[in-house]
Parts: structure tokens; C-alpha cells; sequence
């Protein structure tokens, strides 16, 4: 992974956890919290209402002595979505929120080894998947609980963009258009570039890109009516030559930033060199929504 550390990357691997994990706040009044003193929010009966933990919550009055990384934790939620990063790997999650029990399900992780970060990413992850382990203290602060016993604080400081709201979750390429004179292969030699699998996920503000080998993460912002991916972002180091024009033009792309435009219930990204990749939503069920 090139982000200016020493780590160590190992392939990419989908890890899918079956079922929900159910995450209680309503049986969590009396845990300690680090900021001193505040009670869980109680638990409205079997009928609560759903709430909105839309937005980055960041880990506040982390413990001297933590493992390295833990001060960075951040959580990105974005309606019935989330995804958390420690600075090595991403995560991601479907949740469902009411106001005394967050739900997380389809769990899955991209598996790169940074060991400076392996024992706090482990905590995290673990305490994540721990039922009755988060508690929401107050609208705008949760406490996660993690196996070692320490308590993670969280703080909300920012909802999420509405055009990032709406554009959250996996897409998959329905059409490539545009020039195709910067690959190798085009179209018309009966072979695919690479880019028809293309496949863009985003959580929250925090992005993950990739045509089937590497994996470009960085953040999406909120620019006018559209969505720019790019300017700081890391990527994967594994070899796949076959793929490599397509890489090479993402990372072009992402350097000068690219552009998403929302077109009704499809997006657009306009890449570098005038190349167009029209995409759709994919479905819980793996299909995209030009699938019918």
C-alpha cells in the first residue's frame, strides 16, 4: 500500500460474515465510559423508531498507552451503511439504527498486513462484531467496547453530504464509452479493457475503486452538483499485467481528480482521456439495477 508508511501488503480478500450482529445499546446503562459519566440512551420498547447516525464519528479521550492507531479510528455512516478504517484496512457494513439497537450485517474487510496498526485494526474490528459492544451515550457520541476491556469513545463532527448520501453502496459498470486509444486493447479486438469490471464502493465520505486487482481508496467530496474521488488516495501494490492499463488510467484519473455525475437512478465517473463509465447500484442480491 502506497501511503508513506512501512507496510506490508498482502492480496485483497472479501470476508463476508453471514447474519446480523446485533449490537445493543439498550442493555449497556453503567458502562464506563473515558469522557466520565453519561448514561446510554434507554431503550424505547420492541416499536423504536429508526434514527440517523449519518456522519464521521472519531475516537475522542483515547487512553494513554493504547495500541498505535487507536487515536485514529474513525466511523463513517451514511444511512443504512457504514465503514470504519484504523489506517490500514477498510470495513464496511450494512446497519440498521433505532434508538436501542444498531444491527450490523454483510460485514466484509479488505486483508492488507500493516503491522503498525494490526493490534489496534484487531480491537476494532473484534469489538464490532462483539453483540451488546457499542452504546449509543448520547445523539452525538457512542462508545465502542473492545475485547482488551478499554472503552473507545466516538464523536460525531460531520454528517454526511447529501450527494454522497445518495450515491452510497457498491456500483458495478453497465457501459464504457468514450476514447479508448490510451490501452492496450479496445473493444473492437475482441478482448475487455478492464474497465467493464470496474466496481466503485462508497461509505460515507470514504471511497474504494477497482477493476478486479488493486484497490484505490481515498475520499469522495461534495462538489457542487457533483462528486469529486481523488487528490489523496492509496492504493494497493500487486502485480496484474493483464489489468494494468486500466490502473495505470485510474490512477491518472484519481490524480486530477474524477468526476461523478448523478443521472437519475445510474451515476457517471469521467475519467482521464475522455473515457465515460456508466454504472448501476448493485443490489443485496448481487444484481445491478439495469439488471431489471
Amino acid at each position: 500500500m502506497r501511503s508513506g508508511s512501512r507496510s506490508l501488503s498482502i492480496p485483497l480478500l472479501t470476508l463476508v460474515v453471514s447474519g446480523a450482529l446485533a449490537l445493543s445499546a439498550c442493555e449497556t446503562a453503567g458502562r464506563p465510559t473515558n469522557g466520565g459519566g453519561a448514561e446510554p440512551l434507554q431503550s424505547a420498547g420492541p416499536n423504536d423508531s429508526l434514527i440517523d447516525l449519518s456522519g464521521t464519528w472519531v475516537a475522542v479521550d483515547v487512553p494513554k498507552g493504547a495500541p498505535n492507531g487507536l487515536a485514529d479510528t474513525k466511523i463513517t455512516l451514511s444511512g443504512d451503511v457504514g465503514g470504519v478504517f484504523v489506517g490500514c484496512n477498510h470495513i464496511g457494513f450494512a446497519l440498521r439504527a433505532t434508538e436501542s439497537r444498531v444491527e450490523i450485517s454483510d460485514m466484509s474487510m479488505t486483508q492488507m498486513l500493516c503491522e503498525e496498526v494490526m493490534e489496534a485494526e484487531g480491537l476494532v474490528t473484534e469489538g464490532l462484531m462483539t453483540p451488546d459492544a457499542v452504546s449509543i451515550v448520547e445523539s452525538d457520541r457512542m462508545a465502542l467496547e473492545l475485547p482488551n476491556g478499554t472503552v473507545l469513545n466516538l464523536e460525531r463532527v460531520g454528517a454526511v453530504p447529501d450527494k454522497l448520501s445518495k450515491i452510497a453502496g457498491t456500483w458495478r459498470t453497465t457501459t464504457v464509452g468514450g476514447s479508448y486509444e490510451v490501452l492496450s486493447w479496445t473493444p473492437d479486438d475482441g478482448h475487455d479493457t478492464g474497465l467493464e469490471e470496474a466496481a466503485l464502493t462508497v461509505t460515507g465520505r470514504d471511497f474504494d475503486l477497482t477493476v478486479g486487482c488493486n484497490h484505490f481508496s481515498g475520499i469522495a467530496e461534495d462538489s457542487g452538483p457533483n462528486v469529486i474521488l481523488g487528490g489523496d488516495f492509496m492504493v494497493t501494490e500487486m502485480s496484474c499485467q493483464d489489468l494494468k492499463d486500466a490502473e495505470d488510467l485510474l490512477a491518472r484519473s484519481l490524480r486530477s481528480g474524477i468526476t461523478v455525475r448523478i443521472m437519475g437512478d445510474d451515476i457517471h465517473l469521467e475519467l482521464a482521456d475522455k473515457i465515460m463509465l456508466g454504472m448501476s447500484r448493485v443490489e443485496t442480491n448481487g444484481t445491478t439495477q439495469s439488471d431489471g
